[in-house]
């Protein structure tokens, strides 16, 4: 529907029955255009010319030497101040300018004349070309446009409207804000406005109406009302009242509106229209004040690159750590060439044309094949690597304080509790006395992380660092180098099986014959898809390609790896079981149910944990700690302490603890991470010492931190079984540009790519689906089991957990245990200081909010633990903790999706953020928030046992027809809350490829379907180019690594 032309050529209508659009929400300030419609808009924001104007440097001018700087961006700039040339001009000016200014905001060298309306500069030639260009044309419109909507908000013709702008004040903002309503509010809200008439004339009031109530628009804010109001002729110099009323309807929000007021001057037979901007905002006034920004955002100026350590003075490492390896790791220095390309200061896809054209990384892994498979992964970790130094500097600080305490001196980390940065003992931090203005301040100290506390670390340095009371210090946090030179090690071993490398039918062994299994867990043995998975296992030859157990959410790949773990033992008493996990908290599971199991004999497991991780971490189980080897207040290896003791030491530790010092490889069972993996390696094990390597989780690892173990200890005879599900979040990364490479995909989702695992056609010989859902209630569990599990997953899950909310008041319909709340945004997403992280005051709100009643309840009891909370952006966690802490929320998980990936909670309340479409781009680039991204929705989705409620605006989620669909589903089964559906949410609207096809082309969004696609064959992606500052302020999002 167009946009009404009389309200953009005079900035109202006055036409009683107009039938076009009145609705001037679509409003893109960087292009300076208007769309007609949600749909034309959102075409906007995916098309080429906003990307590109948003993108767009502005051309800057340096001062000091007179020069104009094309395409510049804070590097280019950085290194143009930092020129010889730059450096010697400016020695010798006496009053220094700032050297930089925008072209838009100094005076135009001549032969340039600047475009207000367009936001550019255009020679003089071409000027007459320039502003008979469509383009312009209608950006002229906009512009003259927006002139005449100020203009009617002034008073004229000697009417005064109260709540105008003042004469002496500075804030542009004009209109009628109705404040923060509490939502529980069931009465309308008056405002009155009045009217004068300061100059003798015949002028009546014609009309009042709001500019939603004009046209046939379907987009009413139907909470702002004002009454009929009859034709009344203004008083000279007597107020005439006016009240308009706002309706809260229970719905949060931020809403708007415009009010209309059409005069006449019956004398000289003229109209004319004064209007003011409507607001209110619906919330807990209290939560929203102290949600507001600390202070308005500024991207911060851009780090100047760090100075060259000429010299370094090594520290004291902890004890723990000071250990003789067998195998040393390697140096694995990044090449120059690629150094050069990672730090030229271009975009992603530069980066990457030129990468690719380096040997061995033409056509990519597939391309590399066995000759290069090695070169090709180390060029991605390389990648990746230079981009999480890069991100680390974010967390330097200057001239701050070392408190000393005996031997340590501590420094205080902001963030160290989000682990951002994350420091474990260990880490080293480089320091150097604050020195200014000295030229040669290049000597550095490597501290030694040995105490890691709340907010503070203790560092050890070397025995000449003696530094005077009260010096401070520039800090420089080192990237711990420990797993990616582990995974370098790794790939230059010389194992390179095909049948393990790229696997193929011809490498498949004809399977042993052997009887069925009496099952430890009787869970499994009533559980075909699990029994068929362990029997499989179980008949395959030594030698054999790597099985998959294809485990979607909460079918329990767990328990069946270690059923089959527990069968191997059992079956043979020379199998020794090396069992992986990517992370701490699964290694820590893969333990603790084999312990529990009963069947593993004591003495016979071996939780091997990295020397940095906490043994008084709560986290770990009591068991899986007894089964651990800890000394002197830390996690150590078996079998090193020995080369650490004199003869005397050794034989006293000895006798006072035998158990402890079992060698290495006398456990048939061993369980760590994927990159302590490499300790038995180092230790000196043998290769092939294992029969068999189970990574569980699999998806979640990149494909170098699984060959960590396979390259290094498996032999021709090792079996590899991997389990996890390729249709869930894969590895972090935080390079864009080894995400585009292929690093974000993981071993277990290249191989089931492959016909090889294709689980119909090579069920039980190369994999297992499992199918039985032990998690979720049927009704969370419907639409991502139709959506990416084509419909084969069984609802399983005990009624006593999944049922325990059906009857709770504050759900949407009883018996249906999901919620959408629909929250009006305000069009504008918040960010404050120099955080680039976006976060949302309502929907913090109202996730304490839920958070509350919930904890409120009798029956069921619901504990902290029962509840988990999911948002995309950092800053929103924090403020969502924040919250928590001062409302009985303590002890409720936070985080990412990433940071529940494999756990699950009774309540799951997912807060979405977003609530302006055109920033939805940015996460689109950096593959953050919710919207085209099917995985972080699965993994989202599928955590909730019981109940899921969702916060978020729908006219931003709707960009993506799976987030469209989904919410249609929520709404047809009566789970909707909030402010109504902006779209129609009947039967019509189902949720089928064919509509979802329709939509992504008509609704919005070629650039969400490619960035979905993109999604699913990288395990991540771009959704164009990118700077570097653009990849760093996208990082802020991601979590940091945890324990190696």
């Amino acid at each position: 529907m167009a946009i009404c032309s009389e309200l953009l050529a005079h900035g109202v209508c006055r036409t009683e029955l107009c039938t076009a659009s009145h609705i001037l929400d679509f409003f893109c300030s960087s292009c300076n255009l208007i769309c007609d419609s949600e749909h034309t808009f959102k075409a906007h924001l995916a098309g080429r010319k906003h990307r590109a104007t948003t993108k767009t440097p502005t051309q800057t001018t340096c001062l000091v030497c007179s020069a104009a700087l094309p395409n510049s961006n804070p590097y280019t700039l950085n290194q143009h101040s930092q020129g010889s040339a730059h450096q010697r001009r400016l020695s010798q000016l006496d009053d220094a300018p700032d050297p930089w200014y925008s072209i838009t905001d100094a005076e135009l060298p001549a032969h340039l004349i600047r475009c207000d309306a367009c936001s550019s500069n255009i020679p003089q030639g071409i000027w007459a070309q320039h502003i008979s260009k469509d383009s312009h044309i209608r950006r002229s419109r906009v512009a003259n446009f927006q002139s005449i909507l100020r203009e009617t908000e002034q008073d004229r013709h000697g009417v005064e409207v109260s709540h105008g702008a003042r004469a002496d004040s500075t804030d542009s903002s004009v209109g009628i804000d109705f404040g923060t309503i509490d939502p529980s509010s069931a009465r309308e809200v008056k405002k009155v406005i009045t009217l004068r008439l300061n100059t003798p004339a015949n002028i009546t009031l014609s009309t009042v109406r709001l500019a939603s109530a004009a046209g046939q628009s379907t987009r009413v804010a139907p909470q702002f009302h004002v009454p009929e109001t009859p034709s009344v002729t203004l008083p000279l110099k007597r107020l005439l009242s006016l009240s308009i009323y706002f309706r809260p309807l229970g719905h949060r929000g931020y809403f708007s509106d415009r009010l209309e007021l059409t005069f006449r001057d019956t004398s000289l037979r003229k109209s004319f229209t004064i209007t003011r901007p409507l607001r209110a905002t619906v919330g807990n006034a209290s939560d929203l004040e102290q949600l507001r920004p600390s202070a308005p955002y500024v991207r911060p100026p851009p780090r100047p690159r760090r100075d060259r350590e000429t010299k370094l003075v090594d520290g004291i490492k902890p004890p723990s750590q000071r250990i003789e390896w067998v195998v040393d790791l390697p140096k694995a220095i990044i090449p120059s060439q690629l150094q050069s390309i990672l730090e030229s200061h271009t975009g992603v896809n530069a980066k990457l044309t030129r990468i690719r054209q380096l040997p061995g990384m033409h056509g990519g892994l597939a391309g590399a094949g066995y000759a290069s498979y090695s070169r090709f992964w180390e060029i991605l970790l390389h990648v990746e690597e230079h981009q999480a130094e890069v991100d680390l500097e974010r967390y330097d600080q200057e001239n701050v304080e070392l408190s000393r305490h005996s031997s340590y001196f501590y420094l205080k980390v902001p963030g160290l509790a989000e682990k951002r940065p994350s420091v474990l003992v260990g880490d080293s931090i480089k320091v150097r006395p604050h020195n200014p203005s000295a030229t040669n301040n290049t000597t550095w100290y490597i501290g030694y992380v040995h105490v890691v506390r709340k907010d503070e670390v203790g560092l050890r340095f070397a025995p000449r660092f003696l530094p005077p009371i009260g010096t401070r210090f520039d800090i420089r946090f080192c990237l711990n180098r420990i797993p990616v030179l582990r995974m370098h090690q790794a790939l230059a071993t010389a194992f390179s099986e095909p049948r393990v490398l790229f696997p193929a039918l011809a490498h498949e062994k004809r399977q042993l014959t052997t009887r069925n299994v009496r099952t430890i867990n009787p869970l499994v043995g009533q559980n075909p898809p699990q029994l068929l998975a362990v029997n499989s296992i179980m008949s395959l030859p030594p030698g054999s390609p790597p099985f998959i157990i294809f485990g979607p959410p909460g079918t329990g790949k767990t328990v069946t790896a270690v059923e089959t773990m527990l069968q191997l033992l059992l079956a043979d008493s020379t199998t020794r079981v090396l069992a992986i996990a990517p992370s701490n908290s699964a290694a820590d599971l893969i333990a603790r149910k084999l312990l529990e199991s009963g069947k593993v004999r004591n003495g016979d497991l071996l939780r091997l944990n990295a020397l940095s991780r906490n043994p008084e971490s709560d986290s770990i189980h009591p068991l899986v700690l007894a089964n651990s080897y800890v000394r002197d207040g830390s996690f150590r290896f078996p079998g090193v302490d020995r080369l650490l003791l004199d003869d005397t030491e050794y034989n006293r530790y000895r006798k006072s603890d035998q158990n402890a010092i079992k060698p290495l490889n006398a456990y048939r069972i061993v369980v760590s991470t994927c990159v302590t993996a490499s300790v038995p390696y180092q230790l000196g094990i043998p290769r092939g010492h294992y029969n068999w390597i189970f990574v569980d989780e699999a998806g979640q690892a990149c494909e170098p931190e699984v060959m960590i173990s396979v390259k290094t200890l498996a032999s021709s005879a090792t079996n590899i079984v991997l389990s996890g599900d390729p249709r869930q979040l894969g590895p972090v990364m935080r390079s864009p540009v080894a995400l585009q490479l292929g690093l974000g995909l993981s071993y277990l989702e290249r191989l089931m790519n492959t016909e090889m695992y294709n689980p119909l056609a090579m069920r039980g010989r190369t994999v297992v689906k499992l199918s039985k859902n032990w998690r979720n209630h049927p009704s969370i569990l419907r639409y991502p089991n139709e959506r990416f599990y084509a419909n084969e997953l069984e609802a399983c899950a005990s009624a006593s957990v999944t049922n325990s909310l059906l009857a709770w008041s504050e759900l949407g319909r009883a018996g249906f245990p999901i919620i959408f709340e629909n929250i009006a945004g305000m069009r504008q997403d918040m960010r404050e200081a120099s955080s680039p992280s976006w976060y949302n005051p309502m929907e913090v709100s109202r996730v304490k909010d839920y958070v509350r009643m919930l904890r409120d309840l009798r029956r069921p009891h619901i504990s902290t633990t029962d509840i988990g909370v999911i948002t995309p952006y950092n800053q929103q966690v924090q403020h969502i903790r924040r919250m928590l802490r001062a409302s009985n929320g303590e002890g409720i998980k936070v985080g990412s999706v990433e940071e529940f990936q494999g756990q699950e909670r009774k309540v799951i309340i997912v807060s979405t953020v977003r609530s302006s479409a055109q920033e939805v781009e940015f996460d689109l680039r950096h593959t953050l928030g919710f919207v085209a991204n099917d995985r972080r929705f699965n993994v989202t989705i599928t955590r909730a046992q019981a109940l899921l409620v969702i916060v978020g605006d729908a006219s931003v989620l709707d960009l993506d027809p799976l987030w469209r669909a989904f919410l249609t589903y929520v709404h047809q089964e009566g789970g909707w809350k909030g402010v109504p559906i902006p779209w129609e949410g009947d039967a019509s609207n189902a949720y089928s490829a064919n509509q979802r096809s329709t939509m992504a082309i008509n609704d919005l969004a070629s650039l969400i379907e490619r960035t979905r696609t993109m999604n699913l064959s990288l395990g991540g992606g771009e959704a164009g180019d990118a700077d570097d500052t653009d990849v760093q302020e996208g990082n802020v999002n991601r979590p940091w690594r945890e324990d190696e």
